[in-house]
């Protein structure tokens, strides 16, 4: 993670940019002297640009109160939490540096929740996306012969790859569905239900708005039991992290996007 090519990383000589600190969170760092290294990590991580300068060196007699043991210690948990966050096994607001992104890259090409929820669609088959987000999951359904409709708090824009898919904007905190959901064979609600204030009440609005007919709900959630996640809380730690399976949502956007 940090490639910054400096010979002196403690230096207790710096000059920042209030422009660049204007960029990252320093104000959430420690106020020990591992300080020097969460604000290279934070420069590093938000690419700004790191200069090195020569500057003459003089020793007096003074002595030096910082002990060395401890300040190696917590530069390590520093580049671990900082590695980890990239990683997304753990949150750390004072890395949180990057703009967020809205949605979720595909999960193709192994076994996942997307790939089993396709598989899962059959062709022909009138499907209802609950929480679809950009549309990404909607367009391989609708590659597959499936005529789709997507619903979300946020219509993607136009583009060929959405062609053909019917969007609607709705908030999934309403209780009345814009839709005739007894007119669908199939509704998809991937990664959704963990989302929602009351996911029960809306399970039961789901079923008594299929009255005609019952169609097949295929429900994909968050694995609570990842042993990174049962790692975490042995060692009292919840977090929310950017993204995987604590997301933290943005403000400002919709949190059902995949």
């Amino acid at each position: 993670m940090l490639r910054t090519a400096l010979s002196e990383f403690h230096s207790g000589y710096r000059l920042y940019s209030t422009a660049a600190l204007a960029q990252i969170p320093f104000e959430k760092n420690t106020n020990d002297f591992h300080f020097d290294t969460e604000i290279i990590v934070q420069l590093v991580m938000k690419k700004l640009r790191i200069a090195e300068l020569p500057i003459p060196t003089y020793y007096g007699d003074e002595i030096c109160h910082v002990n060395g043991m401890k300040y190696a210690w917590d530069v390590c948990k520093t580049m671990l939490r900082a590695r980890f966050h990239e990683m997304n096994l753990l949150f750390d607001r004072k890395f949180d540096v990057l703009r967020r992104r809205r949605t979720y890259d595909l999960k193709l090409g192994y076994a996942s929740s997307h790939t089993a929820a396709i598989d899962a669609a059959r062709p022909g088959n009138r499907l209802l996306d609950i929480g679809c987000g950009q549309g990404y999951v909607a367009r391989e359904l609708a590659a597959k012969g499936c005529h789709v409709t997507g619903m979300d708090q946020y219509i993607p824009a136009g583009s060929p790859e959405t062609a053909g898919i019917d969007f609607i904007r709705w908030n999934l905190d309403r209780t009345e569905f814009p839709v005739n959901v007894s007119a669908f064979d199939q509704i998809m609600m991937l990664d959704i239900i963990e989302h929602l204030k009351q996911p029960e009440q809306f399970m039961d609005e789901l079923r008594f708005a299929a009255v005609c007919k019952r169609p097949e709900v295929i429900i994909t959630t968050a694995n609570i039991g990842f042993f990174v996640t049962r790692l975490m809380l042995f060692f009292g730690q919840f977090n929310y992290g950017r993204k995987g399976i604590l997301t933290r949502p943005t403000r400002g956007s919709s949190p059902f996007v995949r």
